[in-house]
């Protein structure tokens, strides 16, 4: 049976084409700019360091401040929701224990938002802390899935109209394949780890039908990391070659 493609070419379980540039930001202590398709994120890391108003540290941890920038106009409810799942991912992922009496702010730029931006913003987290030497109990990695149909056709690409009443998992969907989502899980988790970190879920999706797309995230996050992994080893090379 032929595999049904999306519009731009992918099959359901295929994710966007992934770029990072680490260590852009001169005055940051780890930045990348992080993409997968056309969504593209800007993070940068500053600290840990002691924090500005003493009342903000904790005498055993470090506190991981998020802030979440969008692409466009002021910050919306759903940034502010965004904000608090990138912080609650990385409160689980960096060793806070290791960082006493400090403050760990990680700034999030988006520069385009064509879907699964969440999980992308995530990803350039995990990256800019591994530029600013943050230890971690683990990479943190995430992916999103969603299922199609039942949407906004107001919202819909003119190529996805057709679609509309179908429902198919779809990994990483783009901004116009959100548009017509009855429901989307966003999974982060530590890479090579069978925990969750966190998961996002929008949407109403039946016992079998949130396993079927967790599942699948989860493999998509095993690709990720893939890719994180390599992108690090390679910026790691660069540094000690500028060096010799």
């Amino acid at each position: 049976m032929r595999r049904r493609l999306r519009f731009d070419g992918r099959t359901g379980d295929q994710i966007r084409g992934l770029f990072a540039d680490q260590g852009i930001l001169n005055r940051a202590d780890g930045s990348v700019r992080f993409g997968a398709g056309n969504t593209s994120v800007l993070v940068a890391v500053y600290g840990p360091a002691q924090p500005a108003q003493q009342k903000k540290e904790k005498p055993d941890r470090a506190i991981i401040e998020v802030s979440w920038r969008a692409d466009k106009g002021a910050q919306t409810s759903a940034d502010a929701e965004r904000e608090l799942y990138v912080r609650r991912t990385l409160e689980e992922a960096v060793a806070v224990a290791r960082y006493p009496r400090s403050v760990i702010s990680v700034v999030v730029q988006v520069l385009c938002d064509d879907g699964s931006v969440l999980s992308a913003a995530i990803n350039a987290c995990a990256m800019a802390l591994v530029d600013a030497g943050v230890e971690m109990i683990g990479m943190p990695v995430a992916a999103t899935a969603c299922f199609s149909g039942s949407g906004s056709a107001a919202a819909a690409a003119p190529e996805q109209l057709q679609h509309l009443g179908e429902s198919h998992l779809q990994l990483d969907p783009s901004a116009s394949e959100e548009a017509t989502t009855r429901a989307t899980v966003m999974l982060a988790v530590l890479a090579g780890s069978d925990g969750i970190l966190t998961m996002k879920m929008t949407g109403q999706l039946g016992a079998e039908e949130l396993f079927a797309a967790s599942e699948a995230a989860r493999k998509a996050c095993d690709a990720v990391s893939v890719y994180l992994r390599r992108a690090v080893e390679a910026k790691v090379l660069r540094d000690v070659a500028n060096l010799q």
